[in-house]
């Protein structure tokens, strides 16, 4: 395994960490809403950016 490919690779792991950091106190932070509205605002805003992930994974 060649040095950049290595640097690649934990550049890679480090973001699925963090991906998975911001998810869980995305969650943490759903469960503090009351309003339905604001819940309704936020998941429409997690599905665009899953939908550009995916998006982005494809292209």
């Amino acid at each position: 395994m060649t040095e950049s490919n290595k640097n690649f690779r934990m550049g890679l792991f480090a973001r699925l960490v963090f991906k998975f950091l911001l998810a869980s106190t995305e969650v943490c932070f759903l469960k503090k809403f009351s309003s339905s509205k604001e819940l309704q605002l936020v998941h429409q805003w997690n599905s665009i950016k899953v939908f550009k992930r995916i998006h982005l994974t494809i292209a």
